[in-house]
């Protein structure tokens, strides 16, 4: 039997912390982040920019603290060292690769291994899959998405397309949507192993071919606990992790500002707002107006509806993960901009003055005083969802982006819409 997690198990026990070379992680947000971090010389998890509440670590190689054990180690699935071994060694270096793989050293430094661990219980693994397969069945899709299982060179991708795709179709991108078109809506656990999607590079025009299965990220929720599909495998979510996101979600008040409920006869959101807006005395609709800034960074959305009071409220329909997680970045992305970037505070300024000229009269091109202001995230979904029943992915995020806000000094508070 293969154990997924041997290899990196081994390594995070008999690593140096400070010795750290090159380390392998996913964050599974608005897309699935793959990261590989290295460095010239060895050094720590936080030195590399690992960010333990969003990332999970696939692999690390670096100086193990006993350099009997060699001068480098990988590990990853497997588990790889740089030095001689002889045949007759073998049965002894395999003792010790078991002795480290049950150790408990990895916890003072890599304690963030244990916040998710594989599924090898086929029966559960079963029923994780039937759960996976009748959710794909709906609309909503469960929750599911599709994304590239390794780390790709996007400047080398011409497209993608699917075994079931006709001759000579290549996307720009995927989702599962498409997927599910193409089969009419026959979603069985057999196609997702059997069907492959494909990335084209594109200076040998080769294909790249994983089973769809290994493309999907989702999420399970059984009477044991959390589960997420991740690069074909199912990961338990560690319950104290969970407690530590929902105790930060419970932190969170409910906005005290009577966003009306979203209407059958609003054709996008932007219409909604703009209807909120109108009935919100005190409020005006921003969401079509970005602002910008010179250099490298985009045009950069201050907010959906701005007031009454000094309110920046954001919005998003539907509770999937990456429309989330998309609402929870540009929270976060205009409240740093507002706060470090004088020429965004100016822009917001000006967009408020006719409207709101009391309002604009507290943002200064020197200075805006975030703890007076409160960004609101509100959500178009069940109220009974918002936020604490909204997917593990979504709260996790929704949880971050709520210490990054707060570390910036603003008040946060959430907010449910009635949807239609």
């Amino acid at each position: 039997m293969l154990v997924d997690d041997f290899g990196l198990r081994v390594a995070a026990n008999r690593l140096d912390p400070d010795g750290v070379v090159s380390v392998d992680s996913r964050a599974v947000e608005q897309t699935v982040f793959l990261n590989r971090r290295q460095a010239s010389r060895g050094t720590g998890l936080g030195t590399l920019g690992v960010e333990s509440d969003r990332e999970s670590i696939h692999a690390l190689t670096g100086r193990p603290r006993d350099t009997d054990f060699g001068r480098r180690v990988t590990g990853r699935a497997g588990f790889h060292l740089t030095r001689p071994v002889a045949p007759e060694e073998l049965p002894v270096l395999a003792a010790d690769l078991l002795i480290a793989y049950e150790a408990h050293d990895y916890e003072a430094a890599f304690s963030m291994l244990d916040r998710q661990r594989a599924v090898i219980d086929p029966t559960l693994i079963a029923e994780l899959d039937d759960l996976l397969v009748g959710g794909l069945a709906q609309p909503e899709r469960g929750g599911a998405y599709l994304a590239p299982p390794e780390i790709v060179d996007w400047a080398n991708v011409a497209g993608f397309r699917f075994s079931a795709d006709p001759r000579g179709v290549r996307r720009v991108d995927v989702s599962f949507d498409d997927y599910a078109a193409l089969v009419e809506n026959d979603i069985r656990l057999d196609r997702l192993h059997e069907d492959r999607l494909s990335l084209i590079t594109r200076d040998t025009d080769r294909r790249i071919p994983w089973p769809v299965y290994r493309c999907l990220i989702a999420e399970r929720q059984t009477e044991d606990g959390v589960y997420v599909l991740s690069d074909g495998r199912w990961w338990r979510i560690h319950p104290d992790f969970i407690a530590e996101i929902d105790g930060i979600v419970a932190s969170v008040p409910e906005a005290e500002v009577p966003l009306p409920p979203y209407l059958a006869t609003d054709a996008s959101e932007t219409e909604y707002n703009t209807r909120a807006a109108a009935s919100i005395e005190g409020a005006v609709a921003l969401d079509a107006d970005l602002a910008r800034v010179r250099g490298e960074r985009g045009p950069i959305e201050l907010c959906d509806i701005a007031g009454p009071g000094l309110r920046l409220i954001h919005i998003k329909r539907g509770v999937r993960a990456e429309k989330l997680s998309h609402l929870f970045a540009q929270a976060v992305g205009s409240a740093e901009a507002l706060r470090h970037l004088p020429e965004i505070r100016a822009q917001l300024r000006a967009r408020l003055e006719p409207s709101l000229p009391v309002v604009a009269a507290q943002i200064a091109d020197e200075r805006m005083n975030p703890q007076a202001w409160e960004v609101v995230i509100a959500i178009v979904a069940p109220l009974a969802r918002v936020p604490r029943g909204l997917p593990f992915f979504s709260r996790a995020h929704f949880a971050r982006a709520v210490r990054t806000l707060r570390r910036l000094d603003y008040q946060v508070a959430y907010r449910g819409i009635e949807p239609p």
